[in-house]
């Protein structure tokens, strides 16, 4: 037999690192039978098992395994040959045949259960013999005799594939897992400095324990980068530090050469996932057997663990270096895709947390604005502090840019602020020095945005200050230009023009970010606004056109505010017509996303236009509609104050804008808006002043919300209608508007089934109450300016008030003398009125069926006519988005489907017409029980040939 010296040599390392911790745990398992040190590769199992040999002088049998081992006459020759060294002392070698297996195995058995003193055996890297079931016999047997003063310790990437019940009943059996053989941060720092005379600051030893895990090959191959850095010089590195060309290379020969290719496959298509879950990953990777393969990698310690919460994550550093594979293998649109997927399958699961980090991932910011409206039907605010601090530590270190930290931050219910910001500075406070640096200056920054949302300005002011100057400290010019970009739009809220315009040319100036989206988009929008201010108008046209092109670049409703800016400046010139048409196309968007801060700008401006136009009623509706956005936001709130203070002053209502002006003028105190103060009016007089309207004046407007949610808005305060009868009379008037309606047919319908009598006198009563609700100061019903009556006959009047269903009515049934793209316009705001079907929470009131047919029908069809237009001008991603919603919408209609399709098909988008078509076997097939499976194969196998 060929015999290598090697194999039976101690191995040295010099320098090594005493860890007590370590060397106290195995000193205290001396008494059993077998340890097993089982972890990843490069956790230091060799180096700690032959460092406490050495410290401690420990007689020791070192046998270093390898493939040839697994034959179990090999195994015996080496084993024997190391143990009777031990013994004699000289240099022999023991050759044992096939034919004396037993008789030695049993010769080395004697030996070993009388052996007289102190004796470690350690097999080195078992797992490459672990699949011989002679030699585990063996092994079962000598451990089942060995003398009480015989130790055998095996290090291993598995573990063993040993029978060990009787060592365990016998408390013989001690192990380490890789949870205890990682470095912990008191370690890691001793390493650098007592090994390797390298001094780290607090910070540094947690970024290193965070990023490896306390991998203990990476914190050599890390010594060996930062050996000759000084100190001021090692933060960038850290800041920036994603792995190594070493590090890679490592695991890419070490763990990933040696897995199958469907291994491979799976490790790098997982890879983004922020934990795995099997039943997530069967239906994203269409496989069957997820579970068993993340067994096989929990047990084969393939950089795999399993949280204290139960969930499965790959190692950090082994994660980054998968997701550098799938990224150098796929285009950048593929694994968009693959968030795409990711997000359906999360949000079907209702787990919005992953649903919506997948669709930032994506790129897709209206499909994420679409889960957080989700997210805020189901969740409570408190709900929302979870999912900041969960998006914080999980998802932003991945995306590498604060930006989508405000995304976020904008999509958040304004109520949920309140909540999500004392946790933030909680967190703040809590992670001190224990994070990366260019972490904390993008919490920070996050924060602040946060702060300004809310309506905190000094405190934004302050926190994007102090982000701004770590940020120059990091020499991250990402960070600072968003921070440049906020401080511009924070001092242009203040009215300091000149600090607004320094800021944004300064956040524009750093190079190489010409394709960084929000810094450049606020900040040229904000030089356009500075220059309306200033009244250089044709500057800020020129800018504004420049913004919309950046606008464009992303989907995600920035471009509601350059829209505006638009408006603005039509109506600086005096030209309303465009004016309106700006600020409503700002509106469609700003309605389609839901997001409350935009919402309320845009109804802001649109008033600000109408009381300039001196149609005082819909500035006073849109003012209203602004309003109720913005209980949660103080700074808009007061801007819309002031405005509301003007528009009852000119309207004569003394007493409204004499109680709007002490609540603008009670916010700007205590929140210390010192420069709004100064433009506002002292006092209102509260005697009334009649002045001539085009509407009475003390008349006021009605807004009126039937698609979705039933809301009455008056004077922007919800109006609350607690008898249910009067509620259903004014469903019923509100279904029947422009026709009068006979008394009796309300009593059949309304109040059936009884006395006459009693009938009318319910009547009356659902009337008097509804009028009074609406009309709280009305006097006498006859004078109602919304309930009238005309003899026996009844109906609503509707001259004041702004019904959804009428504009969504005029909207969506307008084609005539339109263009092509007036028509969409008009298209896209009567989708973004659509909130939910007429009257849905109301599905049992009869009288209410036929129209809330009529109006989904509208609704239905003026999605199909978006999704025909935007994929005939070869928009393919919009045209999906409003098939996919045609399809949630009217999922039983198998034309829809055919069309879909065949449209897929014809434009090579094969995994999408996949999917669409596992949605109409699904609901056509299996539901409805029409057969389809003959034609989805039709049509699949045209495509084909066509190919």
């Amino acid at each position: 037999m060929l015999f290598f010296e090697s194999k039976l040599s101690v191995p040295h390392y010099t320098p090594y690192l005493v860890r007590k911790r370590l060397f106290t745990y195995l000193e205290k398992h001396l008494d059993c039978s077998l340890i097993c040190l089982i972890s990843d590769g490069g956790y230091g199992k060799t180096t700690l098992v032959s460092s406490f040999t050495k410290e401690r002088n420990i007689p020791t049998v070192w046998y270093k395994l390898s493939q040839i081992d697994s034959n179990p006459a090999v195994f015996l020759s080496y084993l024997k040959t190391a143990i009777m060294r031990k013994i004699s002392g000289e240099n022999v070698i023991y050759d044992v045949s096939d034919t004396d297996l037993s008789r030695e195995l049993d010769k080395i058995m004697s030996i070993l259960s009388t052996w007289p003193e102190r004796l470690i055996i350690v097999l080195d890297d078992y797992q490459t013999i672990d699949q011989s079931p002679e030699i585990e016999r063996m092994l079962i047997n000598i451990l089942s005799h060995v003398s009480p003063h015989v130790t055998f310790i095996i290090t291993s990437r598995i573990r063993p594939n040993l029978n060990l019940v009787n060592l365990k009943l016998k408390n013989k059996l001690a192990r380490l897992s890789t949870k205890e053989l990682r470095f912990t941060p008191d370690e890691i720092k001793q390493y650098f400095s007592h090994l390797h005379k390298i001094d780290l600051r607090n910070q540094e030893v947690h970024f290193i324990y965070s990023k490896t895990e306390g991998w203990a090959a990476c914190l050599q191959l890390l010594q060996d980068l930062i050996k000759d850095i000084n100190v001021t010089e090692r933060l960038p590195f850290w800041i920036n530090f994603k792995g190594t060309e070493d590090i890679y290379n490592y695991l890419g020969e070490e763990i990933l050469a040696k897995q199958s290719d469907e291994i491979n496959y799976f490790l790098r298509r997982t890879s983004i996932l922020y934990e795995l879950s099997p039943e997530v990953i069967d239906k994203y990777l269409n496989i069957h057997h997820s579970e068993q393969i993340i067994d096989h990698l929990l047990t084969n310690h393939l950089f795999i663990y399993q949280n204290d919460y139960g969930e499965v994550r790959y190692h950090p550093l082994f994660q980054a270096f998968l997701t550098k594979q799938l990224t150098t293998q796929s285009e950048t649109d593929t694994i968009q895709k693959l968030h795409s997927q990711l997000s359906t399958i999360y949000e079907e699961k209702k787990d919005f947390f992953h649903a919506f980090a997948h669709a930032i991932s994506s790129n897709n910011f209206f499909i994420a604005t679409q889960i957080m409206a989700k997210m805020k039907e189901f969740y409570p605010p408190s709900r929302f502090v979870e999912f900041v601090d969960w998006f914080f530590q999980e998802v932003s270190p991945r995306l590498h840019t604060a930006s989508i930290g405000l995304f976020l931050v904008k999509c958040l219910p304004l109520s949920a602020l309140q909540k999500v910001i004392p946790a933030m500075e909680n967190n703040l406070k809590q992670y001190g020095n224990h994070l990366n640096p260019l972490s904390v200056s993008h919490y920070k920054h996050q924060l602040a945005a946060a702060y300004f949302y809310s309506g905190e300005i000094g405190k934004a002011e302050q926190l994007c200050a102090e982000s701004l100057q770590e940020s120059h400290q990091n020499k991250d010019n990402q960070m600072i230009a968003i921070n440049l970009s906020l401080q511009s739009v924070i001092y242009f809220y203040k009215g300091s023009a000149d600090k607004a315009l320094e800021a944004a040319q300064k956040s524009l100036s750093y190079p190489n970010l010409n394709n960084f989206f929000h810094p450049t988009h606020i900040s040229s929008w904000i030089l356009a606004e500075v220059h309306l201010m200033n009244k250089k108008l044709d500057k800020a046209k020129l800018l504004l056109e420049e913004t919309l092109k950046i606008s464009k670049q992303r989907h995600n409703a920035s471009i509601v505010y350059p829209y505006c800016s638009m408006g603005k400046y039509f109506r600086l010139i005096g030209d309303h017509h465009h004016a309106l048409e700006w600020i409503n196309k700002a509106k469609a968007t700003a309605e389609e996303f839901q997001i409350e801060y935009a919402m309320a700008w845009v109804y802001k401006e649109l008033s600000t236009t109408y009381m300039e136009l001196e149609n005082w009623d819909l500035a006073e509706l849109y003012l209203s509609k602004a309003y109720s956005y913005v209980t949660d936001s103080a700074y808009l709130k007061c801007t819309i104050l002031q405005l509301q203070t003007s528009l009852y002053t000119k309207r004569g209502k003394n007493e409204a804008a004499a109680d709007t002006l002490k609540e603008f003028q009670d916010i700007c105190t205590g929140k210390n808006y010192h420069w709004l103060l100064s433009s506002a009016p002292v006092e209102v007089e509260r005697r009334p002043v009649l002045i001539k309207e085009k509407r009475h004046a003390d008349r006021s407007a009605l807004s009126i919300t039937t698609l979705g949610n039933f809301e009455i808005l008056a004077n922007h305060k919800l109006v609350p209608i607690k008898r249910k009868a009067s509620l259903h009379l004014l469903q019923y008037l509100i279904t029947h508007q422009g026709s009068k309606i006979n008394k009796d047919s309300i009593l059949d319908e309304l109040f059936p089934g009884g006395l006459m009598e009693s009938a009318n006198n319910q009547f009356y009563v659902a009337l008097s109450n509804l009028r009074k609700s609406l009309e709280p100061d009305l006097k006498k019903g006859p004078s109602s300016s919304f309930i009238k009556r005309d003899g026996e006959h009844y109906y609503l009047d509707t001259e004041y008030i702004h019904l959804d269903i009428n504009e969504f009515t005029r909207l969506a049934e307008q084609k005539n003398s339109l263009s092509p793209l007036e028509r969409i316009q008009d298209l896209k705001q009567a989708e973004a009125l659509y909130k939910g079907d007429y009257f849905e929470g109301y599905p049992y009131n009869i009288f209410l069926e036929l129209d809330r047919e009529r109006y989904r029908v509208l609704y239905i069809n003026l999605l199909q006519e978006l999704a025909e237009y935007y994929w005939n001008t070869g928009d393919y991603s919009t045209g999906q988005h409003y098939y996919d919603k045609l399809l949630n919408k009217e999922p039983y209609q198998e034309s829809l489907y055919l069309d879909y399709i065949e449209k897929l098909l014809t434009a090579k988008m094969l995994l999408h017409a996949n999917r669409v078509s596992k949605l109409y076997q699904q609901m056509i097939e299996k539901e409805l029980g029409i057969p389809v499976v003959a034609k989805i194969e039709a049509m699949f196998s045209n495509y084909s040939k066509s190919m």
